[in-house]
């Protein structure tokens, strides 16, 4: 068995095989067995499994979990000015100064669109600290 054939080569493998293994007769079906077991590594009652069944074709791969409520690409470029001003306060924190930046920054700065506004005030602080993360310099360790 070859550790190193990626997935795809070990599909069209057992495709190679499953073509001739199915109108073959007892003596050949029991050499491409063989085969099967020595190419692709597979226990014998397996390897009749993967050769009597049919290719599957394969549909739209389909995305599962949670939607993203709070898109970094959208929020960052105002969340950034306010977590500079707040002296890079944590995300814990910066959930309490929030409520008092925001109308700080709309009134020095500029305005804030209404639905990045909704989502820094809704947002947790665990939130802000996953999208400040690329933002945050990498500590030198130590003490």
């Amino acid at each position: 068995m070859d550790k190193r054939m990626n997935q795809t080569t070990r599909r069209q493998v057992l495709e190679k095989l499953r073509r001739r293994y199915e109108p073959a007769g007892a003596e050949h079906k029991r050499k491409l067995l063989d085969q099967a077991v020595q190419l692709l590594g597979y226990h014998r009652k397996s390897a009749i499994r993967a050769l009597r069944r049919r290719a599957q074709p394969r549909g739209p791969r389909i995305l599962t979990g949670r939607p993203v409520q709070y898109e970094p690409g959208r929020l960052l470029p105002w969340l950034r000015p306010i977590w500079q001003a707040a002296d890079y306060a944590c995300g814990r924190r910066l959930v309490a100064m929030l409520p008092e930046w925001i109308p700080a920054y709309e009134q020095h700065e500029r305005r804030l669109p209404g639905e990045v506004r909704e989502k820094l005030l809704l947002a947790s602080g665990r939130t802000l600290d996953r999208l400040l993360e690329p933002l945050r310099v990498p500590g030198r360790g130590g003490r």
